[in-house]
């Protein structure tokens, strides 16, 4: 039942991007999409086709595509070892992401406001991507004590909310039957080990890479606490 939750809204997306529109991009190029910005690419796209849920989904994961695309070209640019580990982070990011996502969907016991953010968080990685790329022009330098206090800070604000996934799950079990504590626990588990492998990788990182990777981290647990919106 719960993975009829998690999937049809996907299969939904996929259908209804051809009733909406068949093409996504509504004719234009990847550079012109990506020049209007996403504000502007987001409101013409739903102007168009209608708004909806489903038509935000697709014109924010159109989007992401489109710049997924364009990192792609300037990671090609980069040192090999740079360009590895942009990926790497992005993969990392996506795996705490979604299993952040899925486990407030297995909190709530289901709900398709928990697929529609995890299709829209796509934006959310290849933004990452992005600002990762033109952070490689930046000079590698040692953090300040106060960037070293907020890396400190943003990575117990994610740890912290992590663990209260479960925390969470034993506290409405069992009268609040809608709870699935076992799908909780893998999906937390994923969120987990995706933020541990984050925070490896940003061992080796400058203060600026550290910061930008994890106010990202960090927006997703506002998210959970129902403090932001996708």
């Amino acid at each position: 039942m719960f993975l009829h939750v998690v999937v049809a809204p996907l299969l939904l997306l996929a259908s209804q991007q051809s009733s909406l529109s068949e093409d996504p991009m509504l004719g234009l190029t990847r550079e012109t999409i990506l020049e209007m910005g996403f504000d502007w690419w987001f409101d013409y796209y739903c102007e168009e086709v209608g708004a909806s849920e489903m038509s935000m989904d697709i014109a924010t994961v159109t989007y992401a595509k489109c710049l997924d695309s364009r990192n792609a070209t300037k990671l090609k640019a980069l040192p090999r070892a740079r360009a590895k580990w942009i990926e790497d982070v992005e993969s990392a990011f996506r795996e705490y992401r979604l299993g952040a996502v899925y486990s407030e969907m297995a909190l709530a016991g289901g709900g398709t406001m928990y697929s529609h953010a995890a299709a829209r968080g796509r934006y959310d990685d290849e933004i990452l991507s992005e600002n990762l790329v033109a952070l490689s022009r930046s000079k590698r330098r040692k953090p300040s004590e106060v960037e070293q206090k907020e890396i400190a800070r943003l990575t117990a604000s994610v740890r912290a909310y992590l663990s209260s996934l479960r925390a969470d799950a034993k506290r409405k079990q069992p009268k609040d039957s809608w709870v699935r504590a076992d799908l909780l626990e893998e999906e937390s588990a994923k969120a987990k080990a995706g933020f541990d492998r984050l925070c490896r990788l940003l061992e080796v990182a400058g203060p600026d890479d550290a910061l930008f990777t994890l106010r990202a981290a960090d927006s997703w647990v506002a998210f959970g606490r129902g403090e932001g919106t996708r």
